[in-house]
This record gives structure tokens, sequence and C-alpha cells, in this order.
């Protein structure tokens, strides 16, 4: 590793008219992958236990070179690697020996408040609190304003605003959730994935087996695309204790207010809690083979990545990405091994779909829409997106989608991915097994009614000479 730290170092120049040490230009990506290459050899750095990001790690090791180089500017004759290694031990105390910190990561929802509804929500590693407008203002975004990254953000970029509207409503609650970690982004990212599997879920029990999507009652607007309104936050804040740290903008698009149906929010709530808990999968980290994984793990990740897909489907702002994002979770719930062709999901998704929709109204279009999925899904796949995709189509496809998530669900204490692996091909083949039995009883049929027709002399048949007289 002497090597990779002088070849770091060679990238590092003392600028005299500067008066400065910096990295040289045009030398930063070389410069940086000495940097992770000490990293991966000097540390035991695992993001998920040591709860720290390697960005910090990033960040200390190139302080450390630098002050490294300003050193033998200094004292040409010191050795660099002695030096290294004398500032290393104190690096590795300040980053990976550093005592957990309790970071809070605050966010608006575009949840509209309703009685009912529940205060706090727990979830794996936190709990997700509403807290009041004032608190927010108050506490969080008032300390905020002192950065001019935000202020521009919210009052010159982001379309959404966290104001009261003029008849005094708000389109968004205000939510807290407490993390331990190291540094703060590394808290930002884990919350990020956790709320983001919570909005999953929530949107799962609120739209399940739902069919039509609100529309405007006024015919001048246009209609909402999007199934659900209901998204992660525009934007999240981290604190240390009472200490602002920064905000983490997502993206700039505008969120309509989400609304729950009082008359059976209870009913919608408990719906929700009866899901098991899925721990979010650790942010940035590599799945692990599948010959390494728990069965368990492997799981959770599957039924993590379908409800993701769920979510990106049940918000997509055009029909094509919604339909594509609903495929995608019955991709990952149909377990359809390397080796066999994709079609065999779609199968699978119907047989599900069938065994656990009976007595249930489904319309002749999504029939029909059911028959035509996989030439449909084929044609987004290789001639492009704006393949027309008419709402039969995105409907049954998300209700497949629901069928298999609730298996899941129904299953998830007793069943591992080899049981439902194991369930989904016994059904498979049940099918399979159902359609040549019909085709051999349609086969014995007509050999049948072949048979009569050649035996039958129209003089014998008493219908005919009945008939004739």
């Amino acid at each position: 590793m002497t090597e990779e730290v002088k070849a770091a170092l060679d990238c590092i120049r003392y600028w005299s008219y500067e008066g400065a040490t910096h990295v040289d230009h045009g030398r930063q990506k070389e410069f940086r992958r000495h940097v992770l290459n000490i990293i991966d050899s000097e540390t035991s750095y695992d993001g998920h236990e040591d709860r720290l990001t390697k960005q910090t790690l990033l960040i200390a090791t190139h302080e450390l070179l630098i002050e490294v180089k300003e050193e033998t500017h200094e004292n040409p004759n010191k050795d660099p690697i002695s030096i290294f290694e004398g500032l290393k031990a104190q690096m590795l105390r300040e980053t990976l020996g550093k005592d957990l910190t309790t970071y809070t990561i605050a966010f608006p929802l575009n949840i509209q408040r309703i009685r009912h509804f529940p205060s706090s929500f727990s979830v794996p590693e936190t709990t997700i609190k509403n807290i009041s407008r004032d608190t927010w203002k108050n506490e969080y975004e008032s300390v905020a304003w002192d950065d001019e990254s935000f202020e521009r953000f919210l009052q010159r970029e982001s379309p959404n605003s966290l104001e009261k509207d003029n008849f005094g409503n708000s389109k968004f609650t205000f939510w807290t959730a407490d993390f331990d970690a190291r540094d703060g982004y590394y808290a930002l990212f884990q919350m990020q994935d956790i709320v983001r599997l919570f909005i999953s879920k929530l949107n799962y029990a609120l739209h399940k087996q739902q069919r039509a999507r609100s529309q405007p009652a006024n015919k001048t607007r246009p209609s909402n695309v999007r199934w659900s309104p209901l998204r992660q936050p525009f934007f999240y804040f981290i604190f240390d204790g009472a200490e602002y740290v920064d905000f983490h903008p997502m993206n700039f698009d505008y969120r309509r207010r989400a609304y729950f149906p009082p008359n059976n929010i209870d009913e919608l709530v408990d719906d929700y809690l009866a899901l098991p808990d899925l721990p979010a999968t650790p942010h940035g980290e590599a799945t692990p083979n599948e010959d390494e994984e728990d069965n368990r793990d492997r799981l959770d990740k599957i039924l993590e990545d379908a409800l993701l897909a769920y979510q990106d489907g049940i918000t997509a702002a055009t029909p094509q990405q919604s339909f594509f994002s609903f495929w995608r979770g019955i991709d990952s719930l149909t377990h359809v091994e390397r080796d066999q062709p994709s079609k065999v999901a779609l199968k699978r998704a119907r047989v599900v779909f069938e065994k656990r929709s009976k007595g249930e109204y489904i319309t002749r279009e999504e029939r029909e829409a059911i028959d035509e999925l996989w030439s449909k899904r084929n044609d987004i796949a290789h001639i492009g997106s704006h393949v027309r995709i008419d709402e039969p189509y995105r409907t049954i496809t998300k209700r497949m989608l629901d069928k298999l998530i609730q298996l899941h669900f129904d299953h998830y204490q007793e069943y591992n991915t080899g049981d439902f692996q194991t369930y989904l091909k016994h059904h498979d083949k049940q099918l399979e097994s159902k359609k040549e039995q019909l085709k051999t009883n349609k086969r014995k049929t007509r050999v049948l009614i072949d048979m009569l027709c050649e035996e039958l002399d129209e003089d014998d048949d008493p219908l005919f000479v009945k008939a004739g007289n």
C-alpha cells in the first residue's frame, strides 16, 4: 500500500502563487482512485456495520494526504509514509472510532392530516413521528432559512409550497425520525430508504385491488394520471440535536395533497399495520450472491423490490411508466429461474390472479388485456415508451401484482423463497396439466363425434324418421 500512498501524494502539489496545497488540475479522478484503494486496504470499512458513508472516509483521507504533503513541503527530509502512518490512527479514531450520534431527519409528506390517522408509525430501526406545524416551523424550517441553498430551492426552484393556501389548508404534514449513525448523511440515506418503503406499504394498503382512480369532477381539468399522489418527500433536513446540518433535495416535481377516505380509514390503517415489517436494504450496499444469502433475507429483498416497483407504478406520471413498473414487481414475485424464459412470469402471475380472484368482478376489457399483456410488454421493451397503454392493461397488471404481494404477505412467516418458488411451479404445472387435459378432451370429443357420424345412418335415425313422417 506504500505505493498507493506515494501515487496519491504525487497527485498533490503545493501552489506557491496560491500559498495552498491541493490536487493537480486534471488528476482528480486518478487521485480518487488511489484514495479508494488506500481505504480498502488500510481500513476495515463496512458502511452498514460502521454506519458511516464512504464519502466521509474519502474526505478524511483526502485531508490526511494534504496534511502529509504540507509537512513534507516544509520538511523535505521527512518520510511521507511515516507521517501518513502517524496521522492515520487519529483519522480512524475520528471516523470509524467515533461514538454514534443520534441524528434527526425531518421531512414533509403530502398527506392530509385527518382524525384517526396514527400520529406515529413504528418501522424497522426507528419510529416515524408526526409533529405539529408550529414545531416544524420553529425548530426546523426557520433554522434552515440561514442556508441560502435551501432558501433558493424552496422559493425559486421547487413548485411546492409549505405555506397554507387561501383556505387555511396545507398540502403537507410534517414528520421526524431519529437514527443513530456516525455521520448525518448515512442517517439520511438510510431514512430515505426506510421512508420510501414505508410509503410503498401504505400505498399498497390504501389502493390494493382498487380499479378506478379518482378523477377531477371539473371536466375542464385534466385527469390525474398518477394512481396515488402519495410520494416520498421532496426534501429532507438533517439535524444533530438542535443543530442544523444540511438539507437534501430529492426532485423538483409538484406534489398534490393525498386524501384518505374518512369512512374506512381505521380499516385501511389496520391493513397497513397488519403487514410485516421489512427492513430496508442498506443504502448503497451490494446484494450478496444468492448462494450466500439467508432465505429470509432473500425474501425480504424480493418483497422490498416488489413494493418499490408498486410505489413507482402507482405514482408514475405516465401510463407507460406505470405499466412497466407494475411488471417489474411481477417479475420479482414470480421467482422465475435464470434459465427460464421471462414469459413464465406472466404465466405464474396469471395463475395466482385467477386462483385468488374467484368471485371478483373482472371486466371484459381486462380479460382481453390479460391475453395481450405479453405482446404489450414486448412492444414497450423493444419499440419504446411511446407505445400506447390503455387503462385495462395498466389496471390488470396492477391487480395481478396486488394478488402476488398479498400471497407473499399471507405466507410471509411460514414460507421462504424456495417455498414460494415450489408453490408457483406446482400451480404452473397444474395449469398446464388442465390445459393439456382440456385439449385432450376436445380431441376425444371430436373423434367421438366423427365416429358417431360415420356409424349413423340417416334411415336409422329415429329423429330423422320421425321428422319425415
